[in-house]
């Protein structure tokens, strides 16, 4: 929400461990306001999996060029 209201321009976990039902609503929610939440490798999820567990962090935003400049800098951490 605190980007969709923009009071943050992005959301970056590089942890492991949170699950694809703390993601899914939040990311719909983005994507409805055109913004787009990956992990931090730029991977969208695949909520069809059978392991719930999101392994590559999460990175949001609602600005695409901010995202993939992100990505760029997450991937060598």
């Amino acid at each position: 929400m605190n980007i969709i209201k923009g009071e943050a321009d992005f959301l970056l976990y590089i942890g492991s461990g949170v699950k694809r039902w703390d993601t899914a609503a939040g990311e719909a929610l983005l994507a409805s306001f055109g913004g787009v939440l990956t992990g931090v490798n730029g991977v969208a999820y695949d909520y069809n999996e059978n392991d719930l567990i999101n392994k590559n962090g999460i990175l949001a935003t609602l600005d695409r060029n901010l995202h993939q400049k992100l990505i760029e800098k997450t991937v060598n951490f």
